[in-house]
């Protein structure tokens, strides 16, 4: 029986083996972010189908896809799109790719997802910092 560490390893050494390089930065890019692959230098892309022990994404718009990359002179591993607890997945397989991007070298990680708020003085397009959620899913 695999272990999560097993699980973990095989999915790391397959995006290895993929072409999906070491990387410092990690980007989950959330609903309405897709959109930003667009700027980076691509040097993988494999679908999150691919990968062993990935859940498919299957919210609309959510690609599912895990994306090697350089942005700014920086090395970046991007989820294009992600997994949610109302598509039905557990925490542990929501957190199941963050866990296989800290294999691969990340140790910064940046969450990207559409948010409403209720401040009158926000502009529709306006960017907000996350200070406090109910879930982190």
């Amino acid at each position: 029986m695999m272990t999560d560490t097993d699980r973990i390893d095989k999915a790391a050494r397959f995006l290895r083996e993929k072409g999906i390089a070491r990387a410092d930065v990690g980007v989950v890019l959330g609903t309405g972010f897709g959109g930003f692959v667009r700027q980076l230098e691509k040097t993988a892309q494999i679908s999150f189908d691919d990968i062993p022990h990935f859940a498919p994404a299957t919210v609309e718009g959510h690609a599912g896809c895990m994306i090697s990359a350089r942005w700014d002179g920086a090395d970046l591993l991007v989820m294009q799109g992600r997994l949610h607890r109302y598509e039905g997945y557990d925490t542990e397989t929501i957190a199941f790719p963050l866990q296989v991007m800290h294999t691969l070298g990340v140790s910064v990680l940046v969450l990207t997802c559409a948010a409403g708020g209720l401040n009158p003085q926000f502009e529709v397009g306006d960017l907000m910092i996350v200070e406090d959620h109910l879930t982190g899913t």
